[in-house]
Formats: structure tokens, sequence, C-alpha cells
């Protein structure tokens, strides 16, 4: 992909190439469910013959018009998201399937915390790396502006309220992968963070608040191109 920024905040060594892997499966059941909206708008146009491409954004030119383009976590690091949205729907004819899965980051409200510290650098490193930490509530504007129609828009996440959820060591690993980068922008509160007490804290602080974890807040969005 092509990113907004020449740095990707979370780095290219095997531990983010691991990190992605389980964010993948993480993030599954979600694109599971925006393929099928998809395919199903799809069925009810009689279009019968629909296979799924995972490609580079950029780079890739079909050797014919394709069926649907399908992005997750990919215009965020877009430069200009509207712009590489529209080169790439360049692709498609009348009729035909984008769907994108973005990102709605920000840092969480209430008292400060453990939860909260790392939260607000993640977002904060991310936003100084180029990435669009919110673009997932504005993809109805993105798609407009790529000459698409308003899409339908589903807001998502991952929660699992286990005591034992994997999801606080993934979070922890992300902030981990994040903080060279958080140190190199001077990130305030990045120099305090103790990484391997994260996920015990998060626990003890979700727990007592009640709440379950949650990671990878998201909007899924969709729509067909003009006939």
């Amino acid at each position: 992909m092509s990113a907004a920024h020449d740095q990707y905040a979370l780095g290219r060594s095997p531990r983010e190439y691991a990190r992605l892997a389980r964010q993948a499966e993480l993030m599954r059941p979600m694109t599971q469910r925006l393929f099928a909206d998809a395919r199903e708008r799809t069925a009810a146009a009689r279009f019968h013959n629909v296979s799924f491409v995972h490609s580079d954004f950029v780079h890739y030119h079909p050797d014919q018009p394709l069926d649907a383009i399908v992005g997750r976590l990919v215009l965020m690091y877009q430069a200009d998201p509207a712009a590489a949205l529209a080169q790439l729907t360049k692709h498609l004819r009348p009729g035909d399937v984008v769907a994108f899965i973005e990102p709605w980051f920000q840092p969480p409200a209430g008292p400060d915390s453990t939860t909260k510290a790392a939260i607000t650098v993640l977002v904060e490193t991310l936003r100084r790396s180029g990435a669009h930490v919110d673009l997932g509530p504005r993809l109805h504007r993105i798609f407009q502006a790529a000459g698409l129609p308003l899409p339908t828009m589903r807001f998502d996440a991952v929660m699992d309220g286990h005591k034992d959820s994997p999801l606080f060591q993934y979070a922890a690993d992300t902030i981990a992968n994040l903080l060279p980068k958080a140190l190199e922008y001077r990130v305030p509160g990045a120099d305090k963070l103790d990484i391997a007490s994260i996920p015990g804290r998060m626990r003890a602080e979700m727990n007592a608040i009640g709440y379950a974890m949650i990671v990878a807040p998201v909007v899924c969005a969709w729509c067909r191109t003009p006939q």
C-alpha cells in the first residue's frame, strides 16, 4: 500500500507480522459479516460469477474489470483516501461492489489509567505518522468524494469479557511495536509506559469498572458503483 507517511508506525519486524496475523484472526468475524452483506446484495442483483481477489492496494492492475474491491485498514494509510479510492474504482463496472473496513480510534474518556495512557499514545503515534485514525465515521464522505454513492455503514468492534482474554496481550503487543515510533515522535507519556505491566493493569481496570475488553473499533461501509 502507499502510505500517507513514509513511516509505518508499527514497524516491519517479524513480531509485527505476527501481530498482524493475530489481528486478522480477531477481525475475521466482522470481515465475514461485511462480505456476507455484499454477497447478498450481489446475488440479489443476479451477479453469480463473483470471486474475491486479495492484492496490493495501489499497484494491482487487472487484465479485465473487477466485480468488487474490498479493503481492511487500507484507506487509513493513504495520503488522500478519496483520490486513492477513485483511482482504484476505475477497474470496476457499473453496479459492482466497493467495501472497506476503516478505524475509529480515539483516546478513551474518563480518569487517568494505564488503559487510557496506552491507547492515547497509540492513537497519537498513528496520527503523527500520517495515518487517518478516525477515517471510519467519515467513510460516507470518502466514498462520495471518490464518485461513489452514499454507502451502507455499520460500526463494529471486537469484544471479550473473559478475565483471561487474549485481547489484553494483543493490546500490549500493539503498543510495544508502536513504542519506538512513539518515542521518536516524542508522544507525551510514551516514555512512562511499562509494556510488561500493560496486560495485567488493563485487565484489572476493565474488571474494576465492569467492562469487557474491546479492541479494533471500526466502521464497515459498502456500496455499488453507479449504474
